[in-house]
């Protein structure tokens, strides 16, 4: 089945015109709606089930068109830890929309309750140690950076900055009781996977074998 682009009708797959309108012009329903807008909008979130709508603005996030890949997770973000995690993010850095830190909080709590991706808990670890819409509080930060690396892990995906993190709250006593030997091996086993700031901090402080 395709349709015609002047009018959105049904076609079969062999017509070579559109019996609605005479139309000779084919594609798929996305492509009709995208040249008709804004329908395209109200096609992107009407016709499109949960599971493809996040693989459509996933495409679109990384093509950096954030107006609809915004539109996309806005529509199962509340059921989809990925979606609040990318929705947190376009706030927390203003991509496609201007800095609202406490709409980025907002999303990564929900992402972080969902439990279902560790970049909520990441996030919202490094919001709270830099005091990005919320008070620096390293004991929190530390609490967050912890359940994304547990989550991580539980999930099959190590998550070296989650570790990397750690390690320096251990080493410098931030949040958690310090604790040197403890940092450095956390420190040691994300530098060890290739994580570049984990191995300089090391090597800031003699540390390297």
């Amino acid at each position: 089945m395709k349709y015609c682009l002047a009018c959105g009708s049904e076609c079969a797959d062999n017509a070579n015109f559109c019996m609605e309108c005479g139309g000779q012009k084919f594609g798929t329903h996305e492509e009709y709606a995208k040249a008709h807008m804004p329908f395209y909008d109200e096609w992107l979130t009407d016709f499109m089930d949960d599971s493809d709508a996040l693989d459509r603005a996933d495409e679109f996030f990384e093509a950096e068109d954030y107006a609809h890949a915004k539109l996309l997770y806005q529509k199962i973000a509340p059921n989809y830890g990925l979606a609040c995690a990318r929705l947190g993010y376009m706030y927390e850095k203003g991509l496609g929309m201007e800095i609202d830190y406490p709409r980025a909080l907002a999303y990564y709590e929900r992402g972080a309750q969902l439990g279902e991706e560790a970049e909520c808990a990441l996030r919202l670890g490094v919001m709270h140690e830099e005091g990005l819409g919320v008070g620096v509080n390293y004991k929190t930060a530390f609490q967050y950076y912890e359940a994304a690396l547990r989550l991580g892990e539980s999930l099959g995906e190590e998550d070296e900055f989650a570790r990397f993190k750690l390690g320096c709250f251990y080493f410098n006593g931030y949040g958690v009781a310090q604790d040197r030997d403890k940092g450095i091996a956390m420190l040691r086993q994300a530098a060890s996977a290739g994580y570049g700031p984990a191995l300089d901090m090391l090597k800031k402080f003699g540390l390297t074998d």
